[in-house]
């Protein structure tokens, strides 16, 4: 009501009069443009105008409805293309409906969300969330109109796009996980909006999204955060509140703990966890890992296949990239690039985005999991990778594997947390330390019998511009210096075995391997006074093999 609207972090003034500045754009980010022209920010003056006292505020409403109208859908037409974006049209539209709820018909609001119906009909998006956006405005405008066309038209994608856009096991097309939570909440409000127009939803439609929170709870860290794969953010589980992701975000004050320590999804995504915090380990203090395969990237998806995330002892360690919004430039490319995620690259070999990665083996035993993917996204190169979560004390093994007809460099990425500065570098480890000095990660190459690694094999890159590397964004607008682990290998095969182990300040970590008479690798892990034996198979299995007792002392 002062004239001030904050628009994707900018402070706008508007006249009082609801007279709107659409071209105002400071930042020329496409973000900002669609939160401007969705309109979808006056509609607390609506709810709040609806209010006994409020006759002012459904005024003021009215009058910037009325301004958009008369300044984007004239003879001149709109002030900028975004307007008749596909998301951008789709919530204006919602945001009009809205406004009609509080005020009524009025001949020129009536009239637009005629326009607007034409629009979302003719230029539909597609069955991803903008597509369900558009259904979801022309649905209820037909309904509320008796626009007979519009409204089946409508029915009909629902109907149709509840089979693409979300799987039988409840997982959404997006390929990232803030937006499976937008998704679940589009549908919610497409099942409610079909009854509310007397029409009975399909039954598919409940079953699918009764099943969508699910994916969310797993893919919670313990700290009762997502895991921010593909375009997503460090934020607390979107759109659920069962008990589960109360008993996350609550630190287990509240609800209650999940069941499964691993959950696996066809769309590509591995969720694994050392448990709730129910057996010996505070539920801050467990150890998360994600790992990403499936089929080929597409919509909000990253080119993140093979890529792990490690969460453990109440911290995050090894992290995605992240997402810093839609503005199409070279940090954009970085973070949805291989060389933004914890992958191994085939350097000067062009990756291939439409690759799909397979998962081929997985256990999950009663003190560590195992998971395999392999793919050959780098020029028909074969590329395998196996993980071994070790639950207690809680660390990974990596084994890297490759193998092309002539010699490659292969180099592994290992993307610290930004609270992680290394310290000492050698040519096969590093050694990190928390900002609060409490905590080392160690991430280190462990030779196999008869290699060697070679000097200058590790390096840590930092805030680095061109190319971009060692960036992390968790929030929109936010870009982190936070450090790189480089690690590579020359050859026509790679055989790369790398422990990812967090421990405390004050804890020594060393491995050594050898190879036993079966021709399996024995891998000795110290941690401490303690040490942890690991038994890899010729063909790249991995187990655990110490005794049923924790650890042994040295």
């Amino acid at each position: 009501m002062a004239g001030k609207v904050d628009v994707y972090g900018q402070p706008q003034l508007i006249a009082p009069q609801g007279d709107v500045n659409w071209r105002y754009d400071p930042t020329n980010h496409p973000s900002a443009r669609l939160n401007l022209f969705s309109l979808k920010w006056f509609e607390r003056l609506v709810t709040e105008g609806m209010k006994p006292s409020g006759g002012k505020l459904l005024k003021r409403a009215g009058l910037i409805a009325e301004d958009f109208v008369r300044d984007n859908m004239g003879e001149a037409g709109p002030v900028h293309p975004d307007v008749w974006g596909h998301h951008a049209a789709g919530l204006r539209t919602s945001a009009l409906l809205c406004l009609r709820a509080a005020i009524g018909g009025r001949p020129w609001l009536d009239q637009a969300l005629r326009v607007h119906a034409a629009r979302l009909a003719e230029d539909y998006a597609g069955h991803w969330n903008h597509g369900t956006v558009q259904n979801i405005a022309l649905l209820v405008t037909g309904c509320r109109l008796g626009l007979a066309d519009a409204r089946n038209l409508a029915v009909r994608r629902l109907t149709s796009g509840i089979d693409v856009q979300v799987d039988e096991q409840g997982v959404s097309n997006e390929q990232a996980v803030e937006y499976q939570g937008y998704s679940l909440g589009l549908w919610q409000t497409a099942h409610t909006a079909l009854r509310e127009c007397a029409i009975v939803p399909p039954r598919v439609m409940a079953e699918r999204i009764r099943l969508m929170p699910t994916f969310l709870e797993n893919a919670t860290q313990p700290n009762g955060l997502i895991v921010p794969l593909g375009d997503s953010h460090s934020v607390p589980t979107p759109n659920v509140r069962t008990p589960v992701t109360r008993y996350l975000t609550s630190g287990g004050r509240e609800g209650k703990p999940g069941r499964d320590k691993s959950a696996t999804y066809d769309q590509g995504f591995v969720f694994a966890r050392t448990g709730w915090g129910t057996a010996g380990r505070l539920l801050k203090d467990e150890h998360f890992m994600s790992l990403r395969f499936g089929p080929a990237r597409i919509i909000h998806g990253h080119n993140d296949h093979m890529s792990l995330t490690y969460y453990g002892n109440g911290r995050d360690l090894i992290v995605d990239g992240g997402h810093d919004g839609y503005r199409a430039d070279a940090y954009r490319d970085y973070l949805r690039s291989p060389a933004a995620h914890n992958v191994v690259e085939t350097v000067g070999v062009r990756h291939r985005w439409n690759a799909p990665t397979l998962l081929t083996r997985k256990t999950v035993g009663p003190r560590h999991q195992f998971y395999e993917t392999t793919d050959r996204a780098y020029g028909g190169i074969s590329r395998t990778r196996g993980v071994l979560l070790v639950e207690d004390p809680g660390f990974l093994v990596v084994y890297d594997r490759g193998h092309d007809q002539q010699p490659r460099t292969w180099r592994a990425l290992w993307h610290l947390a930004p609270d992680f500065t290394p310290g000492q570098t050698s040519r096969s480890h590093v050694r990190a330390l928390s900002s609060d000095g409490m905590s080392r990660l160690y991430v280190s190459q462990v030779p196999l019998p008869g290699q060697s690694v070679p000097s200058g094999s590790t390096r840590v890159v930092r805030g680095a511009k061109d190319p971009y590397q060692g960036w992390v964004s968790p929030v929109e607008g936010q870009r982190l210096p936070a450090s790189t682990v480089m690690m590579e290998r020359r050859g026509k095969e790679l055989r790369m075995l790398t422990l990812i182990v967090p421990a405390t300040a004050d804890q020594s970590v060393s491995a050594s391997v050898t190879k036993d008479s079966d021709d399996w690798y024995r891998v000795i892990v110290r941690i401490g006074l303690y040490e942890h034996t690991i038994r890899v198979s010729p063909d790249g299995y991995m187990t655990r093999a110490d005794g049923l007792s924790c650890c042994k002392e040295k």
